[in-house]
C-alpha cells in the first residue's frame, strides 16, 4: 500500500524553474548534508546493515563495457565544448587540458563517467543520485513567489546508488549556481555543507567534534576528495542545462530525435546548438571553473 501526502498543503512547492539564488543553494546545502549525515552514520553503526543495503542497488546505468545512451549523450556534451574551446581563443592550459580529455574520452563518453565510480572506502555512502531542484519542494511562508524558502522535501530517489556524495554536490552546484554566485560563493558553500554533515553526525553520535569517527572525513581530507570527484557534475550539468535552456520551438524536434534514434548524426546535429549563446556560456563558465580549482587534473 502506497500512502502519499499532499506537500502542497503544508507549503511546500516547486521552487524557481532558472537559476537558483544563495537562498535557495543554501536550503538544498543543508538538507543534503543531513542525508548524507545519515548514510555515513548507517555506514559507521550497522556496517553491516548499510552493506546488505548497497548489494540490493543497482548499478550505474553507464557502468557497464557495453556501448549505452550515455555515450551519444555525453559525447555532445564533449563535442559542444570543444568545438567552443577550439574556434575561440582560450589560454593554453585549459585548452590543452580539455583537449586532452576530449581525445581520451571522444570515443567512449561513458568511460569519463565511470572515473567517478571509484569505490572509496571513507567517503563512499548511500547518495540521492539525481539531486536537483526538479527533485525538491521548498517550503514558503507565502503561496505566491520564492521568497525565504524555509526548508525542503526531496523525492525521485530511483538514482539512490553507493558512491561519493560528491556526486549529488557537484550535480546540483553546477546545475544550479547563477554563475556569480559559482565564483563568489563556492568555497562557503562547501565549507556550509561540511559543517552541517559533522553537525549532524555529532548530534547522531553524540560525541564532539573531535571524535576518531569523524576524521576520516575531515575538511581537509573532504576537499582533497572532492577534488577528485566534483567533474562528474560540470559534465553532467554540460548536458542538461543546454536542453533546459532550449527554445519551445526546437525542443520538441530535438526530443524527437533523440526518441527516434540517439545515435544518428541527426540528433546530434540538432542537440550541438541547443540553448543558444547563453547556456554556452553557462557550460563553459562551469567548465572553465573546474578546471581552475584543479578539478580536471585526475583525468589528464
Amino acid at each position: 500500500v502506497f500512502i502519499f501526502e499532499n506537500l502542497n498543503t503544508s507549503g511546500y512547492r516547486l521552487g524557481p524553474r532558472d537559476k537558483l539564488d544563495k537562498e535557495h543553494i543554501l536550503v538544498m546545502t543543508e538538507a543534503i548534508a543531513k542525508l548524507h549525515a545519515t548514510s555515513y552514520a548507517v555506514k559507521i553503526k550497522e556496517p553491516k546493515m548499510f552493506h546488505e543495503l548497497v548489494e540490493k542497488f543497482e548499478p550505474f546505468p553507464f557502468s557497464g563495457d557495453k556501448q549505452s545512451m550515455f555515450d551519444p549523450l555525453y559525447g555532445i556534451a564533449l563535442e559542444r565544448i570543444y568545438r567552443h574551446v577550439t574556434a575561440t581563443t582560450q589560454p593554453k592550459d585549459f585548452k590543452s587540458a580539455f583537449t586532452k580529455i576530449y581525445n581520451k574520452y571522444i570515443d567512449r563518453p561513458s568511460k569519463l563517467l565511470q572515473e567517478f565510480l571509484d569505490d572509496d572506502a571513507d567517503f563512499n555512502i548511500i547518495i540521492h543520485g539525481d539531486y536537483n531542484r526538479n527533485n525538491v519542494m521548498f517550503k514558503y511562508d507565502e503561496a505566491e513567489g520564492f521568497k525565504n524558502p524555509k526548508g525542503l522535501k526531496m523525492f525521485d530517489f530511483q538514482w539512490v546508488k553507493c558512491a561519493s556524495p560528491v556526486l549529488d554536490l557537484s550535480f546540483y552546484l553546477y546545475m544550479n549556481l547563477d554563475p556569480e554566485i559559482l565564483v563568489s560563493s563556492w568555497d562557503e558553500i562547501l565549507k556550509f555543507y561540511h559543517k552541517n554533515l559533522m553537525e549532524n553526525l555529532q548530534k547522531i553520535f553524540q560525541c564532539g567534534e573531535n571524535d576518531e569517527r569523524l576524521e576520516k572525513i575531515n575538511f581537509e581530507k573532504f576537499l582533497n576528495h572532492f577534488k577528485n570527484f566534483a567533474f562528474y557534475g560540470c559534465l553532467i550539468s554540460s548536458w542538461f542545462l543546454p536542453i533546459m535552456l532550449c527554445d519551445m520551438e526546437t525542443l520538441p524536434l530535438l526530443i524527437k530525435e533523440l526518441n527516434k534514434d540517439l545515435f544518428s548524426d541527426k540528433s546530434k546535429e540538432i542537440c550541438l546548438p541547443a540553448g543558444g549563446s547563453k547556456s554556452r556560456s553557462i557550460v563553459m563558465g562551469n567548465v572553465k571553473h573546474a578546471f581552475k580549482n584543479g578539478y580536471m587534473e585526475r583525468l589528464l
